[in-house]
Parts: C-alpha cells; structure tokens; sequence
C-alpha cells in the first residue's frame, strides 16, 4: 500500500505541472508540500507526509525538465516510507499557452493523462496564504506506466493552479482512487517560504 501512495503522490506531481504558466526557464525551482491531515482530504491510513520537487535540469533532448520528487509519508501500521523519484516532464507545460488553451478548450487530451478544466477557485492554503482565482483541474486517464507497481483504479487529480507558485503551479493537490479494494485519498497544500 505504500508504494501506491507514494505512486499517488508522483501521478499528482506529474500531472500538476501542466499548469505552469509562464516560459521562464523553471531550473532550480523549488517546491515544498505538507500533508493536510482532515479525513475530507485524505485516508485515515496515512498519519503524516511530505513533499518536495526540485527542477534539476533541462533534458539532453531540451524537450523536457528533470524533475526529482521527494516525499516522506508516514503510514499506521506501516511506518515511515521515503525516498525520491527522478521524472521527465514535458517543457510545453511550462509554457504560458498551456493553461489557457485549457481554460479555452476545457479540455486536454494527452499521451499521458488527460485534464479538464474546471472553474476558478480562491483557494487558503494550510499555512494561512491565500491565493485569489486559481485555476482547478481534474486530472485523469492517468498512465500509470509512468510509475512502478501495480496500477490504482479511478485514479484522479483535483489540482488548484496558482500564476508563480514555482515547479508545479500547484497550491492544492488532492488526489484520490482505488488501490486494492480500499479507496484512498491524500490532500497536499503548498508550503510557501
């Protein structure tokens, strides 16, 4: 069950970075996210958690970032689970067009995963920051060849979108499917420094 989480948590960094909206070059960004612990959001199983993405580099094909996610998710019964993935993500999700042929189209359709656009949202994050008109997506059709283990069914993103959060864009990740029976859900806000 922890790989899942943890796998959880990768699909919602994957698909959450989308939503950068600007062409900057996003190397050396970083972004940290901390577990937001009410059963509305997340699974009684999972006590606590962490995350942190980094952009390490752009590609040797300069079509995509490195992108290395690391967490630490504390789960009952289970214990401590850590460690970090390294991730190519696509250097169009970085760029300012993105979001708003989303916003445009309403939807988007993806090797990947596909994404819906789906209001804006004013969005106060556990830290106590507010960040007005985000952006919220639903993510789905997720591929999950994109992480090890076996796949999570109905697994799905809800992502608030906030202009010049760095690495992701994202200032709330929810994410929620079916892993062995069990629904399960985690909610990560970000940390602003």
């Amino acid at each position: 069950m922890s790989v899942r989480l943890c796998a959880l948590a990768l699909c919602a960094f994957i698909t959450s970075s989308l939503a950068r909206a600007d062409d900057r070059n996003p190397v050396g960004e970083t972004a940290a996210y901390q577990l937001d612990h009410s059963s509305g959001r997340t699974s009684s199983l999972i006590q606590d958690g962490s995350m942190d993405a980094v952009v390490n580099s752009l590609a040797g094909d300069g079509l995509s970032y490195d992108v290395q996610l690391n967490y630490r998710i504390k789960l009952r019964l289970l214990g401590t689970k850590s460690g970090s993935k390294s991730l190519g993500i696509d250097a169009a999700f970085f760029t300012p067009d993105f979001m708003v042929q989303l916003r445009n189209q309403g939807t988007y359709n993806g090797a990947h995963f596909k994404a819906q656009w789906l209001n804006f949202e004013d969005v106060t994050t556990l830290d106590g920051h507010f960040y007005p008109g985000c952006d919220r997506v639903l993510i789905y059709d997720i591929d999950q060849g994109l992480v090890a283990g076996d796949d999570i069914q109905n697994l799905k993103i809800k992502a608030d979108i906030f202009y010049g959060v760095p690495v992701l864009g994202a200032v709330k990740l929810d994410v929620t499917g079916r892993y062995a029976g069990a629904d399960v859900k985690m909610g990560v806000d970000y940390r602003a420094p």
